[in-house]
C-alpha cells in the first residue's frame, strides 16, 4: 500500500468526522466481548495460509482506572483491518494464521475526556501452532484544551484535528460555546488545524511541541481570515471527465488538509486557507491515485478555478480463451477469467467475448505471484460453452506467476480450457 493511499484513507476518515488514533482509521464501531476471535489470513501470506494450522497471541492489558474498556483491533502487517473486539477483565486471546500482524489498544472514552489514555500499537508475527505474547499498558495521554472563535464570535461545532508528523490525527468538535477538549494524545509534537463549521473563517495552524503523558495544554483559536474556495475539473489521460472518487487538498505551507467528494468530473473546497496546494486525487476506473500541485493560488474570500490530469494509470492483463479439445483452437464466449492475488482474494475478473478475447484492468500496481482461473461463467450455461454442433461441457484451467504493473499490459495470449467438467489443466496455449 503506498504513502498517498495511506493519506488519503486517514483524511477520508477525518471527513467522516472519526478520530484517527493510528497509521488506518478506526472506523468501526465497538464490539461486544468474546473469548477469542476466528483465524484470518494476512493480505501478505499465500491463499494456502487460510487453511494452515492458526496460531495465538495473547497478553495483559492495563489501563487507567478510569477507562471502562479498551477496544481490540486487528489488522496485516500493511494495516488491512481484520477484526475488533473489547477487551474486558485485563485480557485478551486472539486464533490467527500465520502472518505478521498489528494490534491496536484504545481506551474507549470520548476524544473530549482529557483523562482518556494514549493508543497503543504493537507488531507481532503468528506462527502455527505456537503462542505469541504481547503485554500492554496504557497509559494517559497528553491532551489540548481550549476555545475557538470565527469572526470574532464563538465557532460553534468547529473541528478540530491534532496531527503528528507521522500523519496520525486525532480530532474533536467543539460545543456551541466553542470550547473544545481533546484527550488521549501519544506524546509528541502537534499541529492543530481548525476548521469553521460555516466555512466562512481560517487561520494558520497552531504548533505544540513535545507534549508528555498527562500534560493538558490550553490555548483560544482565532479564525479571522475569510476563507478561500477552489473548484478544480478534473480529466483523465485522454481528456475525459474524471469519474466520482474523493480528493484531498492539501497546504503546501502548513500542511492542513481538506477532503471533499468529486462528482461529474469536479470538485469543490470550501472553507481554505490562502496560498498554494497540493491535490491527492483517489483512484478510480484504471487510474491509480495521484498526488500534484495545483496550478493557482487560493485568496483570502475568493474562488480559484483550476483542473488537474490523472495520467497513473494502472496495469491490465489481457488474452483469449480457446476450446483446448480442438486442433484448431476455437474462441469461447462467455468463460469467466478471474485474476487472484497470492493471498488467495479476488483482484479481477472479466467474461470472454465472440472472439475469446478477455481484459481485466483496474487500478493495479506492484501484483507479483497472482494466479489466473479460466472456467464457464457458473451464472450462465451450466458449464456448457461453445456454439452448436461443438458445444459441449468445459473444466477449469490455471495459469500462475502473473505480474501486473501499472502502466503496462500483461498479455497472456491464448489460453486452452479443457473440455471435460471435471478436468482441471495449467493454461496452455
Amino acid at each position: 500500500m503506498t504513502t498517498h493511499s495511506l493519506l488519503v484513507r486517514r483524511l477520508l476518515a477525518s471527513l467522516l468526522g472519526v478520530v484517527l488514533a493510528l497509521p488506518l482509521a478506526l472506523l468501526l464501531p465497538e464490539a461486544a466481548s468474546a473469548v477469542a476471535a476466528p483465524a484470518a489470513a494476512p493480505a501478505s501470506a499465500p491463499a494456502s495460509a487460510e487453511r494452515a494450522t492458526p496460531g495465538r497471541v495473547r497478553g495483559s492489558v492495563s489501563a487507567p482506572s478510569a477507562a471502562k474498556s479498551v477496544l481490540l483491533q486487528w489488522f496485516t502487517a500493511d494495516y488491512r483491518y481484520l477484526g475488533k473486539r473489547t477487551v474486558r477483565g485485563g485480557a485478551y486471546s486472539l486464533s490467527l494464521a500465520p502472518g505478521r500482524y498489528r494490534l491496536q489498544f484504545t481506551d474507549t472514552r470520548p476524544a473530549y475526556d482529557v483523562g482518556k489514555a494514549a493508543p497503543v500499537d504493537v507488531g507481532v508475527t503468528v506462527t502455527a501452532g505456537r503462542t505469541a505474547q504481547r503485554n500492554v499498558k496504557l497509559r494517559r495521554g497528553a491532551a489540548i484544551v481550549g476555545t475557538v472563535r470565527a469572526g470574532g464570535k464563538p465557532a460553534s461545532k468547529a473541528r478540530l484535528v491534532a496531527a503528528l508528523p507521522d500523519e496520525r490525527t486525532f480530532e474533536v468538535v467543539a460545543n456551541a460555546a466553542g470550547q473544545f477538549a481533546l484527550g488521549g494524545l501519544p506524546s509528541g509534537s502537534y499541529s492543530l488545524f481548525t476548521y469553521d463549521r460555516a466555512k466562512k473563517f481560517t487561520a494558520k495552524s497552531s504548533y505544540f511541541k513535545n507534549l508528555k503523558p498527562g500534560v493538558v495544554r490550553n490555548t483560544t483559536v482565532k479564525l479571522a481570515t475569510p476563507a478561500g474556495r477552489m473548484l478544480v475539473d478534473l480529466y483523465d489521460a485522454d481528456r475525459r471527465a474524471f469519474p466520482s472518487t474523493y480528493a484531498t487538498a492539501v497546504n503546501r505551507r502548513t500542511g492542513q488538509f481538506w477532503v471533499a467528494k468529486a462528482r461529474g468530473g469536479s470538485v469543490t473546497f470550501d472553507g481554505l486557507a490562502p496560498g498554494g496546494y497540493r491535490l491527492v486525487v483517489n483512484g478510480a476506473g484504471d487510474f491509480l491515485t495521484q498526488t500534484g500541485p495545483v496550478r493557482g493560488r487560493v485568496r483570502p474570500g475568493k474562488v480559484t478555478f483550476t483542473d488537474f490530469v490523472m495520467t497513473k494509470r494502472g496495469g491490465s492483463v489481457v488474452g483469449a480463451v480457446k476450446d483446448g479439445g480442438k486442433a484448431e483452437r476455437t474462441p469461447l464466449k462467455g468463460a469467466m477469467v478471474t485474476l487472484y492475488g497470492s493471498d488467495g482474494r479476488a483482484i479481477g475478473s472479466d467474461t470472454t467475448g465472440a472472439d475469446g478475447s478477455y481484459r481485466i484492468a483496474g487500478a493495479y500496481d506492484g501484483i507479483r505471484g497472482a494466479r489466473l482461473v479460466v472456467r464457464p461463467d457458473p451464472n450462465e450455461g451450466g458449464g456448457y460453452l461453445g456454439v452448436e454442433p461443438d458445444r459441449e461441457l468445459f473444466g477449469q484451467c490455471t495459469l500462475d506467476g502473473v505480474s501486473v504493473t501499472a502502466g503496462r499490459v500483461t498479455n497472456t495470449r491464448d489460453l486452452a480450457l479443457p473440455r471435460g467438467a471435471d478436468a482441471r489443466t495449467a493454461c496452455r496455449g
